[in-house]
C-alpha cells in the first residue's frame, strides 16, 4: 500500500535524525592511534597511561582507519607481538619505578603474573624474536620465583642474537643470584663460574649494578626483518 505524505515525512525525519546521531557519535580509535599514544606516554614516563593505550590497541573492537566499522581487521602478528612486548615493558616499569608503598603486594604479584602470561603470548607469535625472550625473562625475574626459566629464556635470546648485550648482562646477574642463593656467598666456583664465563664471552666479571629489568625501551619502531626476526626501523 502507498504510504501517506505524513508517514513519509515522519520516516524521512527519523532517518535524518538517526544519521545525524550516528555521525555525531565518536568513532572507535584505530589500534595504530592507541599505539602512538602508548609510545608518547611511555616516552614521558607515564607507564600506567601507556599500558592502558597499548592494551586498548589490542582490544578487538573498532576498525583500522577509525571510521567506526563493525568489525576490525586482524592486527598483523608482527604488530601484535610488538604491542604485547610493550605491554610487558609497561608492567615491569610500573613494578620497578612505582614509589614504595604505592603498590600492594597483591597488586605487584598480579602485575608480574600478567606480564609473564603476556610475554608468553608474545613469544608464541614468533619464537625467533630475541627481544620477546628477553621480555619473558624480565617478567620471570620480576616474579622472583622463576630463575631457571629466566635463564632459559635469556639463553634462547642469546642463541638468536649473540650481540644482545642486555640479555648477556641479565644472564650473568641471574646466574650469580642463583649461585648466591645456593651457596650463601659471593665467590664464584665450579659450574657457576663456567656458566658466568660463558655468558661473558670467557671473562668473569663483577656483578653489574644496573636495575633488575633490562631492555625496557619501547618497541614501537620495531619491524619485521629477515628470517622472521624483528629489527629496528629507521
Amino acid at each position: 500500500s502507498l504510504s501517506s505524505p505524513l508517514s513519509s515525512k515522519t520516516k524521512s525525519s527519523s532517518e535524518s535524525s538517526a544519521a545525524s546521531s550516528s555521525s555525531s557519535s565518536p568513532s572507535p580509535l584505530s589500534w595504530r592511534t592507541h599505539k602512538e599514544r602508548g609510545k608518547d606516554h611511555f616516552s614521558a614516563g607515564r607507564y600506567h597511561e601507556s599500558l592502558a593505550s597499548y592494551r586498548a590497541a589490542l582490544a578487538p573492537w573498532g576498525d583500522d582507519d577509525g571510521n567506526g566499522g563493525a568489525a576490525a581487521p586482524p592486527i598483523p602478528d608482527a604488530e601484535r607481538q610488538v604491542l604485547l612486548s610493550n605491554v610487558v615493558a609497561c608492567r615491569l616499569k610500573i613494578v620497578q619505578e612505582s614509589p614504595r608503598g604505592s603498590l600492594t603486594e597483591s597488586e605487584r604479584r598480579i602485575m608480574c603474573e600478567s606480564a609473564v602470561e603476556e610475554a608468553k603470548e608474545c613469544v608464541a607469535l614468533n619464537d625467533r624474536w630475541a627481544k620477546g625472550h628477553v621480555r619473558l625473562a624480565s617478567a620471570y625475574i620480576a616474579s622472583g620465583e622463576k630463575s631457571n626459566d629466566a635463564c632459559n629464556s635469556l639463553q634462547r635470546a642469546l642463541a638468536l642474537d649473540p650481540s644482545n648485550t642486555a640479555a648477556r648482562q641479565m644472564l650473568m646477574r641471574e646466574l650469580r643470584r642463583d649461585r648466591d642463593r645456593r651457596n650463601g656467598n659471593s665467590s664464584v666456583s665450579g659450574g657457576a663460574a663456567d656458566a658466568s664465563a660463558s655468558a661473558s664471552g670467557g671473562r668473569t666479571a663483577s656483578a653489574p649494578s644496573a636495575p633488575p629489568f633490562e631492555g625496557m625501551q619501547d618497541d614501537v619502531t620495531d619491524s619485521v626483518g629477515g628470517g622472521g626476526s624483528f629489527q629496528a626501523s629507521a
